[in-house]
């Protein structure tokens, strides 16, 4: 059996754990199943369980405390609703890069079903040359659950801009509209739902989360979306799912590998 790390987080009974580390921020959420959910973490000097009150804080031996470098961070439990450990500075702003995909997940799924197929068009040419890609082709024909994984795995940037598509022309109601207006029709309804789910400091400028100085959120406001995101079976499925092997409708196969670590039987962080 494998030595975990003494500042690993350990988790017992869980039915799906999410993490997201930026270099600007750390959010981790844990949800347990309605059984007995066990959840220790050591973060900051500050030891916590899940198991007893939720006051009771005990400080942690040196050896064992983690070094949290983000300026901004969140522990956040799911089931107690609230946040664990808080580092924030500048009011907990910061530039959520690929988290951003949460938010494009669950607005794309208001507007388009899971097992709708949609075709790659040549929106997946509005990427960043360097951007991470879950690797569709144009012509390509797929569902969105598949989409949705190719998008929440492997944090596909070209997956996010054939779902950003496909849902700005029904937002439009214009089938032939280009790929650069319905990205941007779809990221118009991206902001119009954060500000209907009630996210005060969150304006976004694409799908995918590459860097602009004007898409940004707040800690707080993440944690808000990834609740709502969670919330959501097909989006749930998709990050909870280490490697996936998809065969869309037209034939094309691809295989995809989850970047978080935890998810990962190979990786020092790895939670089973």
């Amino acid at each position: 059996m494998r030595t975990k790390k003494k500042t690993q987080l350990k988790i017992t009974a869980i039915s799906l754990f999410l993490i997201a580390a930026l270099t600007s921020v750390c959010i981790i959420f844990a949800m347990s199943n309605a059984a007995k959910a066990q959840a220790e973490k050591i973060i900051s000097g500050a030891y916590y369980s899940e198991l007893a009150s939720p006051e009771s804080f005990v400080p942690a031996e040196p050896e064992t405390a983690v070094t949290v470098s983000a300026k901004n961070a969140i522990v956040y439990s799911y089931k107690r609703s609230r946040p664990l450990y808080e580092k924030t500075e500048n009011g907990g702003k910061i530039y959520p890069a690929s988290t951003t995909k949460l938010l494009t997940a669950y607005t794309a799924l208001q507007f388009l079903s899971p097992d709708d197929a949609i075709t790659v068009g040549d929106e997946i040419g509005l990427i960043h040359p360097l951007s991470s890609r879950a690797y569709l082709k144009i012509g390509q024909k797929i569902k969105v659950s598949s989409v949705m994984k190719g998008m929440l795995m492997p944090s596909g940037n070209d997956a996010a801009y054939v779902l950003a598509a496909a849902a700005g022309r029904k937002i439009t109601g214009d089938p032939e509209l280009s790929a650069k207006k319905a990205v941007a029709a779809f990221v118009d309804e991206m902001n119009g739902f954060a500000k209907t789910l009630g996210l005060e400091n969150t304006h976004f400028t694409c799908p995918d989360g590459i860097h602009d100085d004007d898409h940004y959120t707040s800690v707080y406001d993440m944690v808000k979306i990834t609740k709502y995101a969670l919330s959501d079976q097909t989006i749930a499925e998709a990050v909870k799912t280490f490697r996936a092997t998809v065969r869309s409708e037209s034939g094309e196969i691809n295989e995809w590998k989850n970047t978080n670590k935890l998810l990962d039987p190979d990786s020092d962080y790895y939670c089973a």
